[in-house]
């Protein structure tokens, strides 16, 4: 069937038309998968875009399943086994192929560092024990003190401690 001169300019206007309304071969506009359904042998996508004029257009393509391919080899899950041995540790990787070791030996004794400070410790005592008051004396290397009466005053409340006496307690924790 051969077209007519005036058919062809109809197509060629009709296609120049769609490209300026941003809805030909150069489009070029975002468009959307509207939605995705499942059909025989594959699956059937359809795209949803507005063109410049904002009319919107929808286009529709199968993609169908690739043809089902030869099984493949069975897996083999490797192994992995590590034994101490004389100044080191023995790595065995075991898979379809056997085993394979390899050895990783510990590396040389490092120079000694450097002395530390010398430690202490604290030293706390009961200072008074009574029903109305409990007092500790707390020695640290910083600091000796007296809590305050831990058992409260007359008005039941206890005494305030310094900020250096509370982290010294804390401290101690």
């Amino acid at each position: 069937m051969a077209l007519t001169a005036e058919q062809v300019l109809a197509i060629c206007q009709k296609y120049t038309q769609d490209t300026i309304h941003g809805a030909g071969a150069v489009a070029g506009k975002p468009c959307q998968i509207q939605s995705k359904t499942e059909i025989t042998g594959g699956t059937r996508i359809t795209f949803l875009w507005e063109d410049n004029a904002g009319t919107q257009h929808t286009t529709i393509m199968d993609v169908m399943d690739g043809a089902k391919g030869d099984p493949g080899d069975n897996g083999v899950s490797v192994t992995v086994d590590i034994e101490a041995i004389a100044g080191g540790h023995k790595i065995t990787f075991t898979d379809s192929e056997g085993p394979h070791e390899v050895e990783i030996m510990d590396g040389a004794k490092g120079d000694a560092g450097d002395a530390g400070e010398d430690g202490v410790s604290p030293a706390i005592t009961v200072k008074t024990s009574t029903e109305s008051t409990y007092i500790l004396h707390i020695v640290t290397a910083d600091d000796e003190f007296d809590t305050p009466n831990l058992k409260g005053g007359s008005s039941g409340s206890v005494d305030e401690l310094t900020n250096e006496q509370v982290d010294a307690l804390l401290a101690l924790l």
